[in-house]
């Protein structure tokens, strides 16, 4: 009898506990305004975050997934196209600066589980490991190395506050 009451508890804990990472992964958002990409953290947690930075145009297209950084609570980052072009064409051909622009994010929320928002909005648990490996390891080296990431260390990506946060928000 004690033992089905634990297995229930320990279910019944893990439950409470995936419903509160979906509900810090669903804070995390991004949209596209003119010329600028908006990551807004609004949980009050920090969070990992790997773009995927996509250009289209003439006849091929280029992507990439590429390390943003933690960001902390309750931050909006500003993120010209400008940078994601320079960040995209560090190893590829970006076609132009009005092309450029971010169709998926990859995020680790504060109890290690990964999601994944597509440009739709849509979110969805895990991610494609094959597809953010090779930057994540890029990414662990450089934290270990006390560096911050190419797109949150750049003076170009604006920061604020942002003044509704946590649940209800």
């Amino acid at each position: 009898m004690s033992a089905r009451v634990a297995e229930d508890q320990l279910k019944e804990s893990k439950e409470q506990r995936t419903e509160r990472s979906k509900e810090q992964a669903g804070r995390v958002t991004f949209w596209q305004e003119p010329e600028v990409t908006v990551v807004a953290n609004r949980s009050l947690d920090p969070a990992d975050v790997y773009l995927k930075i996509s250009s289209v145009g003439g006849s091929h297209a280029v992507s990439d997934v590429k390390y943003l950084g933690t960001i902390p609570p309750c931050i909006r980052l500003s993120l010209p196209a400008k940078k994601l072009l320079e960040v995209l064409s560090d190893e590829k051909s970006a076609p132009d600066l009005s092309s450029v622009y971010v169709s998926m994010i990859y995020l680790s929320d504060t109890y290690g589980k990964k999601w994944q928002r597509s440009s739709y909005g849509q979110l969805e648990p895990g991610w494609n490991e094959a597809t953010v490996q090779v930057e994540r390891m890029n990414a662990l080296l450089t934290q270990a190395l006390g560096y911050r990431g190419v797109l949150l260390s750049d003076p170009s990506v604006k920061s604020e506050a942002l003044d509704s946060c946590g649940p209800g928000n």
